[in-house]
């Protein structure tokens, strides 16, 4: 994450109340992000990562809720069995000029339903509004990634397994 964002991050902390959420809430340390040309819409994100989830793991009767719509940050829940934290600044923050930034956080540390959901997400993102995967935690085979590219090596896979999925995009 740049310098600013992170300057940023620690500005919306000092007015969590401003965004009707608690401070717990506003604190994130970044899993996956998208470089987006259009502005991210929360509903079509969500909507293509349930479709991704269901496809990955094989199941048809789970959807993502989307909560706490506040215009920067999202919850993205997965059913009750994974969650994650999402962050859009506009291209006044972007750390590329021009460029909306979706920051994801799996909601539990360790968990690799958390891990793949917040992956989904940013990869879901990139799709529908034009732009790039990056991670900046060196988890991924590259920084930057196509993320057309990152879906299909999942739905390629044949894997099932959560810790399996997240594992393929790294070789």
């Amino acid at each position: 994450m740049c310098f600013l964002c992170f300057l940023l991050g620690i500005h919306h902390l000092a007015k969590a109340a401003d965004f009707g959420l608690p401070e717990s809430e506003l604190a994130m340390a970044v899993d996956y992000e998208a470089w987006c040309a259009d502005e991210p819409r929360m509903a079509s994100v969500a909507r293509v990562a349930t479709v991704t989830m269901r496809l990955l793991l094989d199941v048809d009767d789970i959807d993502i809720v989307v909560t706490g719509d506040t215009g920067r940050i999202w919850r993205f829940d997965w059913g009750s069995a994974a969650g994650a934290q999402v962050m859009v600044m506009g291209p006044e923050c972007a750390e590329i000029p021009g460029r909306w930034s979706v920051f994801a956080e799996a909601r539990s540390r360790g968990m690799k339903l958390d891990e793949l959901l917040s992956l989904v997400i940013v990869i879901a993102a990139g799709v529908v509004h034009g732009g790039e995967v990056v991670d900046e935690s060196g988890r991924l085979e590259q920084r930057v990634n196509a993320p057309g590219e990152l879906m299909l090596k999942l739905l390629r896979s044949g894997e099932r397994e959560p810790a399996k999925l997240v594992e393929c995009l790294k070789s």
